[in-house]
């Protein structure tokens, strides 16, 4: 298999999952909860496309806790 053909594959997997939200709150509760992101003074997260983890909630997420 080739690695177009694998990175095809891979893509057309992850955009066939059902539970996306589910499974992005996830990430962003394990990210917002880890260590990393505690002792941060700053983090860079690329904007989220098609159908990557939604890194646009989580930045909204970042920003609404950094503000309280």
């Amino acid at each position: 298999m080739t690695k177009q053909e694998i990175r095809k594959r891979n893509l057309k997997l992850r955009a066939e999952i059902k539970n996306r939200e589910e499974l992005d709150d996830k990430i962003h509760k394990l990210f917002l909860e880890s260590p990393f992101y505690k002792d941060a003074k700053t983090i860079m997260v690329y904007v989220s496309y098609k159908s990557e983890i939604d890194t646009k909630r989580l930045i909204l997420k970042t920003l609404l806790l950094k503000a309280k």
